[in-house]
């Protein structure tokens, strides 16, 4: 009987088949993007199909830009972790320092 594991923060989902072999399935993920008065994205958010903008299941960039030009991309709290909410979006602070997993 194939075998199936699914990582509920990332949305992948490993299938072991009964000859031992894996099947890697991924999740598109909803994104929100939230737009400056010249229509410049500034936030954009993503998180699993159907959560809801009040959970912390989100994972929020912010987008700065100089003459028109995108010059930087920061995380929510330095990290691409889907821990933030949508709606809470403008009251993180923002760096590039994402701490990495091992």
């Amino acid at each position: 009987m194939p075998e199936s594991i699914r990582d509920e923060n990332t949305g992948i989902t490993i299938n072991v088949n009964e000859d031992g072999s894996i099947n890697i399935r991924t999740v598109s993920y909803t994104t929100l993007t939230d737009f400056d008065s010249g229509n410049f994205p500034i936030y954009i958010g993503e998180a699993l199909p159907g959560t809801k903008t009040s959970v912390t299941s989100w994972r929020i960039q912010k987008r700065t830009y100089t003459d028109n030009k995108l010059t930087a991309i920061e995380w929510a709290n330095g990290t691409d972790d889907f821990n933030k909410e949508w709606d809470e979006r403008t009251s993180y602070s923002y760096s590039w320092d994402i701490i990495w997993k091992n």
